[in-house]
């Protein structure tokens, strides 16, 4: 076998080798994001991954909420020393609630003078898209900080309007009137389930069985959501193993990552910044480092990328089960991997029969015939990848570019 450089068809496209290998060809990703999915789908689809999708959450705005108006118009009578604003979608849904009741000029000139804080970037862009402008940015996306910020200046009988994430951030909201100040807190919206909750449990079960390559998420109430449904769903286990293993996860932000983190021991990548483009571009580079093997043979190399086996006589696509097996045995190359430890790592079922490996294991040599990539058997105990795996020789990132738009709100 050549090296694989001659071009190569899969699916109507066609491939020339490592250099321009869509990065996530033969990788599922999970969404579970609510707003601007299609556009996220979209961007890793074009780098070539599959995507599934299962909002954990939507957002329901509250513009209707008598509380809503009052607190408006409490701003606007006595307008805010400070103003406490943690949300793009907050901003944005306390302005258009303050237009149906013909206020919103009168809400943004009585937050001219106000010094306002703001939590990340997509604050500041909500803000500036009304033409007001920040006085403290918090880059961490974090709260606390702006709490102990205000902390340290004089806010004995301070008028501090303080705009929630979606949920009523007591702890905060006392601590500043503890510190002295008047709040005024502004619910614009609240986070609530999804209307229909089968996508979202057809993706928990993708990510317990280990189909899914990588799983998003954009907020915390997703991941505390997506934990309280695994619970629910009696496979809590199953995803805590899967997120600690083979299936990459990736946060916007380090609140969102702390949740997951606290939840399942997870490592996930944060990316440095909060907008789209870094998160598909977190979602390539994770993959490729635990996803993309690069494999010696006679005469040339074999390109893995999860269910993807590309060689220079051509590609195919693995199943999911095939490709859990072959990623095992890619892991520890050279060494013999015992039936039962095959099993238990790829199936997780002390109830599987022996033959359902000897099976899959049939089905992936014979998918496999063709590349040169030798799966041994050692009678008697079990199975063995006899092949290198070699660092891949180029960085295939580079090759391709993610957009740099913002993400969510």
């Amino acid at each position: 076998m050549s090296a694989p450089s001659s071009e190569l068809a899969e699916n109507g496209r066609t491939l020339h080798g490592c250099d321009r290998l869509p990065p996530l060809l033969g990788h599922l990703v999970a969404v579970t994001g609510h707003r601007r999915v299609e556009e996220l789908a979209a961007h890793l689809q074009t780098l070539g991954a599959a995507v599934t999708r299962g909002p954990m959450m939507q957002t329901r705005p509250i513009a209707e909420n008598g509380r809503l108006r009052a607190s408006t118009q409490l701003v606007i009578a006595r307008p805010p020393e400070y103003l406490v604003a943690t949300t793009g979608i907050g901003v944005r849904s306390w302005l258009n609630a303050a237009a149906s009741y013909g206020g919103r000029d009168r809400l943004v000139d009585a937050l001219r003078d106000t010094r306002i804080l703001a939590r990340g970037p997509k604050v500041v862009g909500a803000l500036s898209e009304a033409g007001l402008h920040p006085w403290f940015v918090e880059p961490s996306g974090r709260t606390q900080p702006m709490i102990d910020l205000l902390h340290r200046r004089s806010l004995t009988g301070a008028h501090v309007a303080f705009q929630l994430p979606g949920s009523r951030m007591e702890e905060a909201t006392e601590a500043l009137r503890a510190f002295g100040a008047w709040v005024t807190p502004v619910a614009a919206y609240e986070w609530t389930w999804p209307e229909d909750l089968a996508p979202a449990k057809r993706l928990l079960r993708a990510v317990a069985e280990r189909h899914v390559s990588a799983v998003t998420f954009t907020s915390r109430p997703a991941v505390q959501n997506f934990v309280t449904l695994a619970r629910q769903e009696g496979i809590d286990e199953q995803v805590r193993t899967a997120l600690q293993g083979p299936v990459a996860s990736v946060c916007v932000g380090e609140v969102t990552a702390d949740e997951l983190r606290a939840a399942y021991g997870a490592a996930p990548v944060v990316p440095a910044r909060p907008i789209l483009g870094s998160v598909v571009q977190a979602v390539v580079e994770s993959l490729r480092r635990v996803g993309h093997h690069h494999i010696e043979v006679p005469g040339g190399q074999i390109i893995v990328q999860r269910r993807l086996v590309v060689g220079a006589d051509g590609s195919i696509m693995t199943s999911d089960r095939e490709a859990d097996v072959l990623g095992r045995l890619l892991a520890t190359p050279n060494r013999t991997i015992h039936r039962d430890e095959l099993l238990s790592s790829v199936w997780a079922d002390d109830n599987v029969d022996a033959s359902v490996l000897e099976t899959t294991v049939a089905r992936l040599r014979r998918r496999l015939a063709k590349s040169g990539l030798p799966v041994r058997t050692i009678n008697g105990r079990g199975y063995l990848l006899d092949a290198a795996v070699v660092p891949c020789p180029r960085r295939c990132v580079d090759r391709h570019t993610v957009p740099l738009t913002s993400f969510g709100a």
